[in-house]
Protein backbone atom coordinates (compact mmCIF):
# COMPACT_ATOMS: atom_id res chain seq x y z
CA UNK A 1 0.00 0.00 0.00
CA UNK A 2 1.25 3.52 -0.84
CA UNK A 3 1.83 5.27 2.22
CA UNK A 4 1.19 8.52 1.19
CA UNK A 5 -2.45 7.12 0.55
CA UNK A 6 -3.07 6.63 4.38
CA UNK A 7 -1.87 9.75 5.47
CA UNK A 8 -2.89 12.29 2.81
CA UNK A 9 -5.53 15.43 3.63
CA UNK A 10 -6.49 18.42 2.41
CA UNK A 11 -4.11 20.33 0.36
CA UNK A 12 -1.67 22.77 2.07
CA UNK A 13 -1.67 26.74 1.85
CA UNK A 14 1.95 27.35 2.27
CA UNK A 15 2.01 30.68 3.30
CA UNK A 16 0.71 29.69 6.65
CA UNK A 17 4.05 28.15 7.75
CA UNK A 18 6.38 31.29 7.15
CA UNK A 19 6.62 33.12 10.50
CA UNK A 20 6.00 36.80 9.44
CA UNK A 21 9.75 37.30 11.10
CA UNK A 22 10.92 35.14 7.87
CA UNK A 23 9.18 37.67 4.97
CA UNK A 24 11.17 40.80 5.01
CA UNK A 25 14.03 41.63 2.39
CA UNK A 26 16.97 40.74 3.46
CA UNK A 27 18.55 44.17 4.89
CA UNK A 28 22.20 42.55 5.25
CA UNK A 29 22.61 39.03 4.05
CA UNK A 30 26.12 36.98 4.54
CA UNK A 31 26.48 35.51 8.20
CA UNK A 32 27.79 38.13 10.49
CA UNK A 33 28.57 38.65 13.85
CA UNK A 34 30.71 34.87 14.55
CA UNK A 35 32.03 33.91 17.87
CA UNK A 36 34.15 30.47 18.15
CA UNK A 37 33.10 28.79 21.61
CA UNK A 38 34.05 25.54 21.56
CA UNK A 39 36.55 23.65 18.91
CA UNK A 40 38.66 25.37 16.29
CA UNK A 41 37.61 26.84 13.46
CA UNK A 42 38.29 30.24 11.32
CA UNK A 43 35.91 32.37 9.53
CA UNK A 44 36.55 34.67 6.18
CA UNK A 45 34.51 36.44 4.26
CA UNK A 46 35.46 37.49 0.37
CA UNK A 47 34.30 38.71 -2.91
CA UNK A 48 34.79 37.14 -5.93
CA UNK A 49 33.65 38.52 -9.44
CA UNK A 50 31.14 40.38 -7.04
CA UNK A 51 30.06 37.42 -5.26
CA UNK A 52 30.25 37.02 -1.72
CA UNK A 53 31.96 34.13 0.29
CA UNK A 54 32.01 32.87 3.80
CA UNK A 55 34.71 30.38 4.06
CA UNK A 56 34.17 28.68 7.51
CA UNK A 57 37.02 26.39 8.14
CA UNK A 58 36.72 24.28 11.11
CA UNK A 59 39.68 22.35 11.96
CA UNK A 60 38.35 20.03 14.86
CA UNK A 61 35.96 17.19 14.47
CA UNK A 62 33.50 19.35 16.65
CA UNK A 63 33.38 23.05 16.60
CA UNK A 64 30.39 25.21 18.02
CA UNK A 65 29.90 28.82 16.95
CA UNK A 66 27.40 31.64 17.77
CA UNK A 67 26.36 34.06 15.22
CA UNK A 68 24.50 37.23 15.52
CA UNK A 69 23.05 36.49 11.92
CA UNK A 70 23.34 33.57 9.61
CA UNK A 71 21.55 34.77 6.44
CA UNK A 72 22.63 34.12 2.48
CA UNK A 73 21.81 36.33 -0.19
CA UNK A 74 20.54 34.90 -4.02
CA UNK A 75 24.09 35.24 -5.01
CA UNK A 76 26.26 34.58 -2.11
CA UNK A 77 28.10 31.47 -1.13
CA UNK A 78 28.54 30.03 2.39
CA UNK A 79 30.89 26.96 3.01
CA UNK A 80 32.17 25.33 5.49
CA UNK A 81 35.81 23.13 5.10
CA UNK A 82 35.85 20.23 7.43
CA UNK A 83 38.17 17.69 8.66
CA UNK A 84 36.18 15.08 7.57
CA UNK A 85 32.32 13.85 6.56
CA UNK A 86 31.68 13.02 10.26
CA UNK A 87 32.42 16.87 11.17
CA UNK A 88 30.02 18.73 12.81
CA UNK A 89 29.40 22.47 13.03
CA UNK A 90 27.01 23.74 15.21
CA UNK A 91 25.99 27.05 14.51
CA UNK A 92 23.42 28.92 17.06
CA UNK A 93 22.08 31.37 15.75
CA UNK A 94 20.31 34.96 17.88
CA UNK A 95 18.91 36.77 15.31
CA UNK A 96 15.33 37.57 16.20
CA UNK A 97 14.29 37.72 12.86
CA UNK A 98 15.13 34.22 12.02
CA UNK A 99 17.46 32.86 9.02
CA UNK A 100 17.53 33.07 5.49
CA UNK A 101 19.10 31.12 3.06
CA UNK A 102 17.92 32.23 -0.51
CA UNK A 103 21.72 31.07 -1.83
CA UNK A 104 24.48 28.48 -1.97
CA UNK A 105 25.19 26.54 1.46
CA UNK A 106 28.31 23.88 1.56
CA UNK A 107 29.98 20.93 3.33
CA UNK A 108 31.70 18.26 3.06
CA UNK A 109 30.69 17.45 6.76
CA UNK A 110 27.64 17.89 8.67
CA UNK A 111 26.02 21.45 9.51
CA UNK A 112 23.86 22.23 12.18
CA UNK A 113 21.92 25.76 11.78
CA UNK A 114 19.96 26.50 15.33
CA UNK A 115 17.32 29.95 15.74
CA UNK A 116 14.95 30.02 18.22
CA UNK A 117 13.26 32.64 15.76
CA UNK A 118 13.10 30.01 13.00
CA UNK A 119 15.30 29.41 9.39
CA UNK A 120 14.04 29.30 5.94
CA UNK A 121 15.42 27.75 2.76
CA UNK A 122 14.24 29.94 -0.22
CA UNK A 123 13.03 29.24 -3.57
CA UNK A 124 16.63 29.41 -4.73
CA UNK A 125 18.70 28.16 -2.14
CA UNK A 126 21.10 25.42 -3.48
CA UNK A 127 21.95 23.31 -0.11
CA UNK A 128 24.91 20.26 -0.04
CA UNK A 129 26.49 19.00 2.65
CA UNK A 130 27.50 15.63 4.24
CA UNK A 131 24.64 16.31 6.86
CA UNK A 132 21.88 19.17 7.65
CA UNK A 133 19.99 19.87 10.90
CA UNK A 134 17.42 23.00 10.58
CA UNK A 135 15.97 23.55 14.04
CA UNK A 136 14.36 26.17 16.63
CA UNK A 137 15.32 23.91 19.36
CA UNK A 138 17.60 23.93 21.98
CA UNK A 139 19.67 20.90 20.97
CA UNK A 140 22.34 19.95 22.80
CA UNK A 141 25.84 20.04 21.17
CA UNK A 142 25.93 16.10 22.83
CA UNK A 143 23.05 15.15 20.67
CA UNK A 144 23.59 12.23 18.21
CA UNK A 145 22.56 12.24 14.75
CA UNK A 146 20.48 8.88 15.21
CA UNK A 147 18.82 10.63 17.97
CA UNK A 148 17.26 13.48 15.45
CA UNK A 149 13.72 11.56 15.05
CA UNK A 150 9.98 11.25 16.63
CA UNK A 151 7.70 14.63 17.66
CA UNK A 152 9.66 16.86 19.69
CA UNK A 153 8.23 19.39 22.42
CA UNK A 154 8.63 22.81 21.19
CA UNK A 155 7.79 24.32 24.45
CA UNK A 156 6.23 28.10 23.92
CA UNK A 157 8.69 27.93 20.44
CA UNK A 158 5.82 28.18 17.48
CA UNK A 159 8.34 29.00 15.08
CA UNK A 160 8.77 27.56 12.21
CA UNK A 161 11.58 25.57 9.69
CA UNK A 162 10.28 26.05 5.89
CA UNK A 163 12.28 24.81 3.04
CA UNK A 164 11.51 25.63 -0.59
CA UNK A 165 14.79 24.97 -1.55
CA UNK A 166 17.03 22.13 -2.74
CA UNK A 167 18.52 20.54 0.06
CA UNK A 168 21.08 17.29 -1.03
CA UNK A 169 23.38 15.18 1.56
CA UNK A 170 25.77 12.83 1.10
CA UNK A 171 25.49 9.21 0.57
CA UNK A 172 24.42 7.82 4.06
CA UNK A 173 23.75 11.19 5.18
CA UNK A 174 21.00 12.63 7.47
CA UNK A 175 18.46 16.08 7.29
CA UNK A 176 16.65 17.08 10.44
CA UNK A 177 14.29 19.83 10.20
CA UNK A 178 12.89 20.40 13.94
CA UNK A 179 11.02 22.94 15.07
CA UNK A 180 7.28 23.51 16.28
CA UNK A 181 5.94 23.85 12.85
CA UNK A 182 7.88 22.53 9.85
CA UNK A 183 7.09 22.57 5.77
CA UNK A 184 9.09 21.43 3.31
CA UNK A 185 7.24 21.96 -0.18
CA UNK A 186 10.80 22.02 -1.49
CA UNK A 187 13.07 19.17 -2.48
CA UNK A 188 14.90 16.88 0.05
CA UNK A 189 17.47 14.46 -1.06
CA UNK A 190 19.70 12.14 1.03
CA UNK A 191 20.69 9.29 -0.80
CA UNK A 192 20.68 5.99 1.26
CA UNK A 193 19.93 8.14 4.37
CA UNK A 194 17.80 9.63 6.62
CA UNK A 195 15.13 12.29 5.71
CA UNK A 196 13.20 13.67 9.20
CA UNK A 197 10.84 16.10 9.81
CA UNK A 198 9.58 16.63 13.14
CA UNK A 199 6.98 19.20 14.35
CA UNK A 200 6.24 20.05 18.24
CA UNK A 201 4.12 16.74 19.57
CA UNK A 202 1.36 18.83 21.27
CA UNK A 203 0.48 21.37 19.24
CA UNK A 204 2.86 21.46 15.90
CA UNK A 205 2.55 20.24 12.45
CA UNK A 206 4.38 19.24 9.36
CA UNK A 207 3.42 19.75 6.14
CA UNK A 208 4.85 17.80 3.00
CA UNK A 209 3.80 19.15 -0.83
CA UNK A 210 7.33 18.97 -2.13
CA UNK A 211 10.14 16.00 -2.36
CA UNK A 212 11.57 13.49 -0.19
CA UNK A 213 13.74 11.08 -1.65
CA UNK A 214 16.25 8.71 0.02
CA UNK A 215 16.57 5.86 -2.50
CA UNK A 216 20.29 5.11 -3.53
CA UNK A 217 21.66 4.01 -6.99
CA UNK A 218 25.05 2.41 -4.55
CA UNK A 219 23.11 1.30 -1.93
CA UNK A 220 20.81 -1.72 -0.98
CA UNK A 221 19.33 0.44 1.71
CA UNK A 222 16.34 2.28 1.08
CA UNK A 223 16.93 5.15 3.39
CA UNK A 224 14.32 6.24 5.85
CA UNK A 225 11.93 8.64 6.25
CA UNK A 226 9.64 10.08 9.25
CA UNK A 227 7.48 12.68 9.37
CA UNK A 228 6.07 13.43 13.13
CA UNK A 229 3.72 16.09 14.81
CA UNK A 230 0.65 16.59 16.88
CA UNK A 231 -0.84 16.75 13.04
CA UNK A 232 0.63 15.75 9.89
CA UNK A 233 -0.68 17.23 6.07
CA UNK A 234 0.44 15.96 3.29
CA UNK A 235 -0.58 17.06 -0.21
CA UNK A 236 -1.60 15.71 -3.54
CA UNK A 237 1.78 17.45 -5.11
CA UNK A 238 3.44 15.58 -2.59
CA UNK A 239 6.30 13.43 -4.11
CA UNK A 240 8.17 10.39 -2.05
CA UNK A 241 9.46 7.44 -4.54
CA UNK A 242 7.46 4.28 -3.35
CA UNK A 243 11.13 2.47 -2.28
CA UNK A 244 11.43 4.61 0.27
CA UNK A 245 8.14 4.99 1.73
CA UNK A 246 6.76 7.52 4.64
CA UNK A 247 6.54 6.39 8.54
CA UNK A 248 4.42 9.40 9.71
CA UNK A 249 3.37 10.06 13.07
CA UNK A 250 0.72 11.94 14.41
Amino acid sequence: MNALSDYKTKKVNQNCWMSLLLCPVLAQAAPQGAQVVSGQAVVKQSSQAGQSITTVTQTSNKATLNWQQFNVGPSEIVKFVQPASSSVAINRISDPNGSRILGQLSANGQVWLINPAGVYFGPGAQVNLGGLVASTLNLSENTKPYQLQGAVSAGNNSASVVNEGSIRTAQGGYAALMAGNVSNPGSIISPGGRIVLSGDKQNGSVSLSGRLDTSSAVSNSPGFIETSAALVRIADTARVPSTTGLPCKT
